[in-house]
């Protein structure tokens, strides 16, 4: 067999090139970075440490840690846990090898271990009786970072939450506070405080609010305490109304309180005994309070004299307050009221249940007839309040104010009650008759006011097509009170309105009613509903062509020239408008003071001027909205001129010494320069004159 050596050679040389270069590849990847995870961490925890590249196949990994307090120490292993309790900054270097070439990373100050805080408080005091006001102040360092949080413990289980606080022992004992400070990079350090040593104090095991008693009453009162052996002190102050009997201050030790109390408000009214108990070596105040009670009170309705007629019965009512109480008569009745028919003083007390009232007395004469000293008109109109006017349809109580109770009532309208309601259609008078032994009467008058009327005038009321704005304008007459519109027909906006002049939008086509409410300064109010205040069409105005079909200017003349069908005097027009957009109602305005006039027919319309004179004509084309002008067209003007003269005359008077010569001077209008007159007198014997405006017959 033929061997090729030179091909062996060749591939020889090309695997060792390669084993080379494997070799090469090898050492070129070896690295020797880390990370942690957690290399900032509190003291007394585990930080760790991982190499970046772990694929090296066999490969050695040697880490020294070395850092404060001499601290250094060896590991092994591509990730390790140092666990670290000594503040500070700590060097890390990572040795790697594979066994043929090996590199190694320092990183000096890589982990830091923060410091904790440090706690120191200023406790005061830390003995004393309760209740034991003790102040903390903590003058606490950070250690890293800054101070974020307190957790505190008075010791007694009550938490705070800031470095400095105030509590208060309210019970006897040794306590030991305690304080958790924590810094802003999450270290935090725990310590007990000063010790807090309590004694204490007496507390009253008496009632501090005793029964309240009535004014007048002596208030006993013996303390007791939660200390046998506690020695006790008072000092009283009494409020603005009460009297008290004794020393305002107690003597001896016993605290024994025997004192009178008198009020004499007609309110209850508090008494405090400033109660002072001492006891190993501590004293406590405690209020006792005391109710005083003021009496009740009674009084008799009729007032201390009860006048009645001869031979008749009389009421008398007794009041106490507060109500719920029982009286007492000196006639041995317990009722609130007694009769009385003789002459004589009546006395009550009323009693609350504990307390009874001093008497109020009433002394009963026979007398003349009561009287009625007025009347109390109550009304549901009107503004102002109870004058005796309402409105019309309104009702009035009435009732009477007499001299003395227990009468009987008659009113002129037959009612036998105190007070009568009434609802007059026009103003009336109303007799009271009141009986009490004997009869007495007296009148009062309820006017009846009268109503405002309701009416306005729109700014414009007729339009083409929505959406319009229009302004109403108040006329309503006796409307000082204001008015009250309502525009929601046709959606008006706003739909209602209490302005005098609103403005108003309309949206819809149609014919809109209005609703308005007038009030007179009175408060009487009426309100009218006006139909079809506004029309809305809904299309474009009509044509405006009109034309003149006589001329436009005449002589005055009444009487109808041959050939022609009306006289000089009379005007005419008509409605030339052609196309879809036409009118079908004109309104004429003649300019002369007649009233305008609205046609429906769109022919030929004349007018008869009844004076000379110049005179304006104006025609508007109308579409109408059911019967009511809608849209309107641009109104038209033409000048009319009526020329004279207009022949007239007056007469003088008939004269009784002369009764066949009479005076007639012509009132002739429009007549200038030399005009000339033609008398007529019927009579052939007078003759005629035609230069003079004044002729005698």
């Amino acid at each position: 067999m033929r061997v090729d050596f030179s091909t062996m050679k060749i591939r020889s040389l090309g695997i060792m090139l390669l084993i080379v270069l494997s070799s090469f590849v090898s050492f070129s990847q070896l690295v020797a970075t880390f990370s942690s995870p957690d290399a900032t961490q509190c003291p007394e925890n585990l930080f760790t440490l991982n190499a970046t590249n772990t694929t090296y196949g066999n490969s050695n990994y040697t880490w020294l840690i070395t850092g404060p307090s001499s601290f250094s120490q060896t590991y092994t292993g591509s990730s390790i846990a140092a666990y670290l309790t000594v503040s500070g900054f700590y060097n890390v270097r990572l040795t790697v090898t594979d066994g043929v070439t090996s590199i190694s990373n320092t990183q000096n100050s890589f982990i830091q271990v923060y410091n904790r805080p440090t706690i120191s408080y200023s406790v005061t005091p830390t003995t004393g009786c309760t209740p034991l006001v003790v102040t903390f102040n903590g003058s606490c360092s950070p250690g890293s970072g800054t101070l974020a949080t307190f957790a505190a413990n008075a010791g007694d289980g009550t938490a705070y939450t800031t470095e400095d606080f105030s509590h208060t022992f309210t019970t006897g004992g040794s306590f030991t506070p305690s304080v958790t400070a924590t810094n802003s990079v999450g270290c935090n350090t725990t310590g007990n405080l000063t010790p807090v040593t309590v004694t204490a104090s007496p507390s009253l095991t008496s009632p501090l609010n005793p029964n309240s008693i009535c004014s007048g009453s002596t208030f006993n009162y013996t303390p007791t305490s939660t200390i046998s052996g506690t020695t006790y002190s008072w000092t009283r102050t009494l409020p603005s109304g009460v009297t008290g009997s004794g020393s305002n201050t107690s003597t001896g030790t016993s605290g024994v309180i025997s004192q009178t109390l008198t009020n004499s408000t007609s309110g209850n009214l508090q008494v405090t005994y400033a109660m002072t108990s001492t006891a190993n070596g501590c004293s406590r105040v405690q209020n006792v309070v005391v109710t005083v009670r003021a009496l009740p009170t009674v009084s008799i309705t009729q007032g201390p004299i009860l006048a009645i007629c001869t031979g008749q019965t009389g009421t008398l009512t007794a009041a106490g307050l507060p109500s719920g109480g029982t009286y007492s008569w000196t006639t041995g009745a317990a009722t609130a009221s007694i009769n009385v028919t003789t002459a004589g003083t009546r006395s009550v007390t009323y009693s609350d249940g504990t307390c009874s009232s001093t008497a109020a007395t009433s002394t009963v004469s026979i007398t003349t007839p009561p009287t009625i000293s007025g009347f109390t008109r109550t009304e549901t109109s009107g503004t102002t309040p109870n004058d005796g006017s309402i409105c019309p349809g309104a009702s009035a109580t009435i009732s009477a104010t007499v001299s003395a109770t227990g009468g009987t009532y008659l009113w002129s309208t037959g009612a036998t009650t105190s007070s009568i309601v009434v609802t007059p259609p026009i103003t009336t008078s109303y007799t009271l008759t009141y009986t009490l032994g004997c009869a007495t009467n007296n009148s009062t008058q309820i006017t009846v006011l009268g109503l405002p009327t309701p009416s306005f005038t729109p700014l414009v009321s007729n339009f083409c097509a929505p959406n319009i704005t229009t302004t109403f304008t108040n006329t309503s007459t006796n409307a000082a009170g204001g008015v009250v519109w309502s525009f929601s027909s046709g959606n008006g906006t706003p739909i209602s309105s209490t302005s005098s002049t609103p403005i108003v939008v309309y949206n819809q086509s149609g014919n809109w009613s209005v609703s308005l409410t007038a009030t007179s300064a009175a408060g009487c109010s009426r309100t009218t509903v006006f139909p079809n205040a506004i029309t809305i069409g809904s299309g474009t105005p009509p044509s405006s062509a009109f034309t003149n079909t006589n001329g436009l200017i005449h002589c005055y003349s009444s009487i109808v020239d041959p050939g022609i069908s009306v006289a000089n005097n009379s005007v005419c027009f008509q409605y030339t408008g052609t196309g879809t957009n036409l009118a079908d109602t004109i309104q004429w305005n003649w300019g002369d003071g007649s009233s305008p006039e609205v046609i429906d027919e769109i022919g030929t319309i004349c007018h008869t001027y009844a004076e000379v004179g110049t005179f304006t004509v104006v025609a508007t084309p109308y579409t109408t909205v059911g019967n009511q002008l809608g849209c309107s067209g641009t109104p038209v003007s033409f000048t009319v001129v009526i020329k004279g003269p207009k022949a007239s005359y007056s007469i003088s008077p008939l004269l009784c010494d002369n009764q066949i010569t009479r005076t007639f001077t012509s009132t002739t209008t429009g007549a200038s320069g030399s005009a000339t007159y033609a008398w007529n007198f019927g009579d052939p014997s007078s003759g005629t004159n035609n230069t003079s405006n004044l002729q005698s017959v």
